[in-house]
């Protein structure tokens, strides 16, 4: 407020927007050309504005200016002093002191879990308001406590995936895995929400194709039957028929039969690959015959089929007139048993050759193939795929000596088999000389169907003792002139699911160390048919601990090596009544993968857990 023209400078209190309100301070001319202090104390229990109003003067010569207006509370002089104060109540000029207010209520909690904080707040307050004031109130005016202290909840979070396992194989498609946990950081507290996927991680692995390596042990077979009952001349159960599934023709087959009753009660016979003899003969004798090709294996007990006696059985053995042995049995009801192995299932042949003509109108009728693994094998498959004939299409397995020969120019008793010997050199195969069948399943086998096969081609598959381990071994003489002969010999390691195999091996004359495969059947004739030999063989037959064994007598016309004259032309002919039987076991394993360790780089047989 500065000239000589200055009017007044009044402060009004308005209350319930009455204006110009109650006048509490006026100030009137000049107060120099510098700033004043302006003081006024107010004084209300409800709301109320502030309205400042100047007032001219006589003239023009002045001017009012207003700054840095505050609010504060508490006692206050009127200033300056020669400022006039108006309408002011309850005034007194004692100093009251502060007391305080009751608290208020509780503020929200800072946070919802996990230890928040919540304040109250209370006012020290002077009554009335605008007495001079004396002490403060002791006391805070604001308390602060600790809420919400529970444990926040938590979301889950993946670990690290762990490294992934060994692949389940090492070769042809295996898988392996890994793994994470859903982590909780504090595992008190509780979950708001679990982990989002998998677990477990799985993909494939060691997906190239397995090597082609060299298993050296007979694993189980691709497909095996049951053991069904099997009866000679019975209308349905004579002749059987075994769907194997395989798809192919398979490399190895084996036809056993076991007695389930008289003095070989639980032994097996193995069948054999061609018919042994024509019913026509009056004499008894035994075995199954089977053939089989890429769908199943056919299975006969002898049937009848001329109005001729019934002399054939399932099983026939003899110690009295023709053999020696340990019993003489005739069973005409059993149980007959196939397997069959694929040729990727069998360990690799050491050797092999396929496709020798054999048959009508050949002049090989003696073949002899050298093979290179200068040790006797220790399996020989010798087999023929009949290409001519009502057995065309099927496959025969050779015999291992002549059952019965029949050498009539007509060839109405021809002798329908094919012979076969190994030694450690080379392989031998005899056929008919008279242009008889190289297979036959008729005239006392399968009934009415006559079959039989005229031309074929020869197959020869041959193990070694490092490509094929067997299990167990054992080896014994036989004739008459072996001291302490015994036709029986321990197994200890045969079982029913066993393969076993027996030979004879020739130990002088022409086919001396050549072997010939045993067989469950004895087919005596006691006409001289040959001058040679007529029948002849090793019977055989095992269960889990004794194999036995029977052998021609001398004094008929067979001999435990029976080549005859009839076959091959008279070639190596040959009958002895003595020789070394030699019979190997296997164990049948079951397959699983295999894989290659170093460093010999070798293909072991092993289950990865």
């Amino acid at each position: 407020m500065y000239g000589s023209s200055i009017g007044r400078l009044n402060v009004y209190q308005v209350n319930n927007g009455g204006l110009p309100g109650k006048l509490v301070w006026s100030l009137t001319g000049d107060q120099g050309n510098s700033w004043k202090e302006g003081q006024v104390p107010l004084n209300s229990n409800q709301s109320y504005s502030i309205l400042l109003s100047g007032v001219i003067g006589n003239g023009f010569q002045g001017d009012i200016a207003v700054d840095d207006i505050n609010l504060s509370v508490g006692y206050c002089e009127v200033k300056p002093s020669s400022a006039s104060r108006t309408d002011v109540t309850n005034t007194t000029t004692t100093p009251v002191d502060g007391t305080l207010s009751a608290w208020g209520s509780w503020d929200a909690c800072s946070k919802s879990c996990a230890n928040g904080t919540q304040s109250r707040h209370r006012t020290c307050d002077y009554s009335p308001p605008t007495a001079p004031h004396g002490k403060p109130c002791s006391g805070s005016l604001k308390e602060t406590i600790i809420c919400n202290t529970e444990k926040c909840p938590i979301a889950g979070h993946w670990s690290n995936w762990t490294n992934f396992t060994a692949c389940s194989v090492t070769c042809a498609g295996g898988t392996h895995t890994r793994n994470r946990t859903c982590i909780f950081d504090d595992p008190e507290a509780p979950h708001c929400s679990e982990c989002f996927g998998n677990t477990t991680d799985t993909h494939n692995c060691n997906t190239q194709s397995c090597p082609v390596c060299a298993r050296n042990f007979l694993s189980a077979a691709d497909y095996e039957s049951d053991w069904v009952s099997i009866e000679a001349y019975h209308p349905t159960q004579a002749v059987l028929t075994f769907p194997h599934g395989l798809g192919e023709v398979p490399l190895l087959v084996d036809v056993s039969i076991k007695s389930t009753n008289g003095p070989n009660k639980d032994f097996i016979f193995s069948a054999i690959g061609s018919q042994p003899r024509d019913d026509d003969i009056p004499q008894q004798w035994g075995g199954v015959v089977y053939f089989y090709n890429k769908s199943h294996v056919i299975v006969s007990a002898p049937t009848q089929s001329n109005t001729v006696a019934i002399l054939g059985h399932v099983i026939y053995t003899d110690n009295t007139s023709f053999y020696a042995g340990p019993n003489a049995d005739s069973v005409d009801i059993a149980l007959v048993r196939v397997r069959a192995w694929r040729v990727s299932t069998l360990p690799l042949p050491a050797w092999k050759v396929t496709g020798i003509p054999v048959g009508f109108n050949r002049p090989d009728l003696l073949i002899e193939e050298p093979h290179p693994l200068n040790e006797h094998p220790v399996l020989v498959v010798v087999r023929t795929r009949i290409t001519g004939g009502t057995l065309a299409g099927y496959v025969s397995d050779t015999v291992g000596a002549s059952y019965l020969t029949r050498d009539n120019e007509d060839a109405t008793y021809c002798s329908g088999y094919i012979i076969s010997g190994f030694s450690d050199k080379a392989v031998r195969v005899w056929t008919n000389s008279h242009g008889c069948s190289i297979a036959a399943g008729n005239d006392g086998y399968f009934g009415n169907k006559s079959l039989h096969g005229g031309r074929g081609d020869l197959e020869i598959f041959a193990w070694s003792a490092s490509s094929l381990s067997n299990a167990f071994s054992i080896a014994g003489y036989l004739g008459p002139s072996v001291e302490n002969e015994s036709l029986e010999l321990p197994l200890t390691t045969a079982t029913h699911s066993s393969f076993v195999r027996s030979w004879v091996e020739s130990m002088n004359g022409p086919n001396a160390g050549f072997r010939f495969i045993g067989a469950g059947a004895a087919s005596p004739f006691a006409t001289k048919t040959d001058p040679v030999c007529t029948y002849g063989g090793l019977v055989f037959a095992y269960k889990e601990s004794l194999a036995r064994m029977w052998r021609p007598l001398v004094s008929g016309n067979g001999g435990l090596i029976c080549v005859p004259e009839a076959f091959g032309n008279g070639t190596h002919s040959q009958l002895d009544h003595g020789g070394k039987v030699v019979i190997n076991v296997w164990s049948t394993m079951p397959i699983e993968p295999y894989h290659w360790v170093e460093p010999q780089h070798m293909c072991m047989h092993t289950k990865i857990p």
